[in-house]
């Protein structure tokens, strides 16, 4: 993986066949997974197009900073942003699962001209019901704290129970600052 600095936390990029002249695909993960879940499709995708798959802050290799604040949907965002600037392109097809795709979908929002198109699996727009948010976010707290424990939950994907987290630590903090979902504006 390449090393991509941002506001001093480090991220794992790698970029498959980055001399292709296709629009490239970005990939995001789902929250507990890596880029390596991507890596039983990157070989078919990466045929004309660079594909550019990245771990997630607090996840993978990339680094996993003790402060809260560190972790946003919106600083996820900017993530993105910055990788495909690092990368030289103005757009992208971003596919995204769980919540590689919500983030996808609130970089669209964000960055509606950086968007060839978008590839969502298993995900949704977050909650705008008041109910169902504070639900959420209950459960997302339950997970943080397993997590604390050193525990990986039981009805986890194999795509979680494979992940290798340099920095476990970082996960129940990136639980509660990106999959927590706030009061809509």
């Amino acid at each position: 993986m390449n090393r991509l600095q941002r506001d001093g936390v480090t991220l794992a990029v790698r970029v498959h066949n980055p001399l292709a002249r296709g629009v490239p695909v970005l990939l995001t993960h789902g929250f507990g997974a890596t880029a390596g879940m991507w890596e039983p499709n990157v070989d078919a995708l990466s045929v004309d197009r660079p594909v550019i798959v990245w771990d997630q802050r607090g996840h993978g290799s990339s680094d996993a900073p003790d402060d809260i604040d560190a972790y946003s949907e919106q600083l996820s965002v900017a993530d993105m942003a910055a990788i495909l600037d690092a990368a030289g392109t103005d757009r992208a097809v971003l596919g995204g699962m769980s919540l590689g795709g919500y983030l996808s979908l609130a970089f669209h929002l964000v960055h509606p001209q950086r968007v060839a198109a978008l590839v969502l699996v298993d995900t949704g727009p977050g909650y705008r019901n008041d109910e169902a948010r504070a639900k959420w976010n209950a459960w997302v707290e339950r997970r943080a704290r397993q997590l604390e424990r050193g525990g990986a939950p039981a009805d986890v994907s194999p795509e979680l129970t494979q992940a290798v987290h340099e920095h476990p630590e970082g996960l129940p903090r990136a639980a509660r600052g990106v999959m927590a979902q706030r009061t809509p504006a």
